[in-house]
């Protein structure tokens, strides 16, 4: 029997706030993540600035070219701790539909027109981690008759999963004609 490992993440809670007809869902992204990719970013970046790269101001030949890799990789570290300290996801229950979206940071959402929804449920994915141990996630999907859309997904707190349940099962009660 596998042993359930335990959560390194702070459970983060969500605002909900009451815009005209429309209830806002608010969930801020992982700041902690977000700090430690900035760093790791900063620190492969560094390295490679001042052991790989001023190679390239000598003559440079071709395979000097593959020194863009890891250029790319500390840039999309340091963009994706950036996208995790400033974004937050929106989740907007209207009377025709609910939008998930990221922002400030564009980032892509989902929007799941009521005529089509079903349901709202919560689903798991555990997934096994190299020291035997299993993670697991919660992710709150719309169900409509041929497909499950996922509003927002790995949820680390079947808690929270459970509380944005609730909220959208509310706020879709309140908006039935």
């Amino acid at each position: 029997m596998q042993k359930p490992a335990k959560h390194k993440h702070k459970q983060r809670l969500f605002r909900t706030l009451q815009q005209g007809d429309d209830l806002l869902i608010i969930r801020p992204w992982m700041r902690l993540q977000g700090v430690v990719l900035l760093i790791f970013g900063a620190v492969w970046n560094g390295i490679g600035l001042f052991t790989f790269y001023p190679d390239l101001l000598r003559m440079w030949s071709v395979l000097d070219l593959l020194l863009v890799i890891p250029a790319g990789v500390g840039v999309l570290l340091l963009l994706t701790g950036v996208y995790h300290l400033v974004n937050h996801t929106v989740i907007r229950v209207s009377r025709s539909a609910i939008r998930t979206t990221h922002g400030p940071l564009p980032y892509p959402g989902v929007v799941v027109p009521l005529e089509n929804l079903r349901d709202v449920i919560i689903s798991t994915k555990v997934t096994q981690n190299d020291d035997n141990t299993e993670t697991v996630y919660y992710n709150v999907l719309a169900v409509g008759p041929h497909s499950q859309t996922p509003i927002v997904a790995n949820l680390y707190f079947h808690s929270e999963a459970q509380a944005l349940l609730a909220a959208l099962q509310k706020a879709l009660s309140l908006q039935s004609p």
